[in-house]
Parts: structure tokens; C-alpha cells; sequence
């Protein structure tokens, strides 16, 4: 194994790698950065959608167990990417990350905190625009907000029929980041001590939903003073 420690990158619903485009390229001083794409989007846009929960945590697992073989890892994830790291932490007992640090989401037992799916088009686009979710320049382009909307509406469909009940305790540090500008409340956040038998902890910074990418720097400050206890194991 080597010694440089990675970090592996869940998106939000409906984003890609390049939604992280700017937190990957800040992190990669200080970490070996992975970014998962599900099917459907990005890169991977031309292949279909997996549908629910479980397939998309068997991808993401398929995806990061040869990380996770090669080296000491964290997962990270935001909104529903903590949802899927958490996942595939779960998948991962032979061979399991050293830390997982999740971003705007509360624990998938307790069930997803807003739906979306329900909504009209217009009235997702704006509740989009109020969580700072999608780029001004993609909202103000119809024709690239229609090719973006399926993979966001396909996400929704398997996020918000998930809520299993809390199984089996991960054996690992849990770091929880939410925004003071959010609807995840600092209870929301406090429930992932529920799933992990270790001590975890929560931090709260400024901005909206989409802090991870809107302060890509403080984000990347956060996780320096979370993980530098791995560097060099």
C-alpha cells in the first residue's frame, strides 16, 4: 500500500465529476483524489440509469474497492453522495476506509429531509435556483437544463424511496459537514453518530446547501484539520 492517503468523491444527485472540478483540484495537494461517476452522468452519461440505491452503492463499491486495496482512503460525500459513501462503507468491512466525511445529507435511516421529485419542472428548476445548485449559466440554457434534468429526476426516484432501517454500526471516525444556511439542521447532522461505533464530529460553516462546491477552499482547509492524522500511514 502506499503511503499517501486517498479521498474519494461522492456527487450530489443529479451531479458529475466536473460539479467538483474546483474542490478536486484544491484537494490534490494534500490528498490522491478519485471521483466516482455514476452511470448516467458525466462521462458516463451515454449509459443507463441504475435506478435505486443498492445498484448504485454496488457501482460505487466496484469502483472504489481497487482504491481501497491500494491504498489508506476516506470517502466523501455530498447530499446524496453521503448516502452513497456511507454505502459503500458498508460494503466495505474486509478491506474499510479509515474515515468517512459526510456533506448536507442526515443519515439514510432517518430518510430524505425535502422531496423534490413530486415537483413540476418549473417549480424544481426554481427550488434548484434556491438551493444554488445549478450554475446561472446552466439555468439560464434550456436546452443544457434538459439534458442535465433526467439524471437529477432519476437520482430523486431512488434517493427518496430509500430509508432503510439502521442495520449493522460502521467501525469508523465519522466527520459530518453542514451549512448554517441549509435545511440540515444540527440534529440531522448529530444523527450519523447512530450509525458508527466510533466518535465522530460535526462542523457547521457558512453558506447554502451547495457550500462543498460554492468554498471549495474552506471545504479543503476542514478536511486538511480532519484527516492529516492519516498522511503518511
Amino acid at each position: 500500500m502506499t503511503g499517501r492517503l486517498a479521498l474519494v468523491v461522492f456527487p450530489h444527485a443529479g451531479g458529475s465529476a466536473a460539479s467538483y472540478r474546483e474542490l478536486n483540484r484544491c484537494l490534490q495537494v494534500d490528498f490522491d483524489v478519485h471521483c466516482v461517476e455514476l452511470p448516467g452522468h458525466g462521462k458516463l452519461r451515454e449509459q443507463p440509469f441504475l435506478g435505486d440505491m443498492d445498484r448504485i452503492a454496488d457501482f460505487a463499491y466496484e469502483q472504489t474497492r481497487g482504491v481501497l486495496a491500494r491504498q489508506p482512503t476516506a470517502l466523501l460525500g455530498h447530499s446524496m453522495g453521503a448516502w452513497v459513501a456511507y454505502l459503500v462503507a458498508q460494503r466495505a468491512r474486509e478491506q474499510p476506509p479509515l474515515h468517512l466525511v459526510t456533506s448536507a445529507a442526515r443519515p439514510p435511516h432517518l430518510g430524505v429531509h425535502r422531496t423534490l421529485l413530486q415537483l413540476a419542472p418549473e417549480e424544481l428548476v426554481q427550488e434548484l435556483r434556491r438551493m444554488g445548485g445549478i450554475p446561472t449559466e446552466l439555468l439560464a440554457d434550456r436546452e443544457a437544463l434538459e439534458l442535465f434534468l433526467p439524471a437529477l429526476r432519476a437520482d430523486l426516484a431512488a434517493l427518496e424511496a430509500f430509508k432503510p432501517p439502521l442495520s449493522s454500526l460502521l467501525d469508523l471516525p465519522i466527520t459530518v459537514l453542514r451549512a448554517a444556511g441549509d435545511d440540515i439542521t444540527a440534529e440531522d447532522a448529530s444523527a450519523w453518530g447512530a450509525t458508527t461505533t466510533r466518535p465522530g464530529q460535526v462542523h457547521t460553516l457558512p453558506g447554502s446547501h451547495f457550500f462543498l462546491t460554492e468554498q471549495p477552499a474552506l471545504v479543503c482547509a476542514v478536511l486538511r484539520r480532519v484527516l492529516p492524522q492519516y498522511t503518511g500511514v
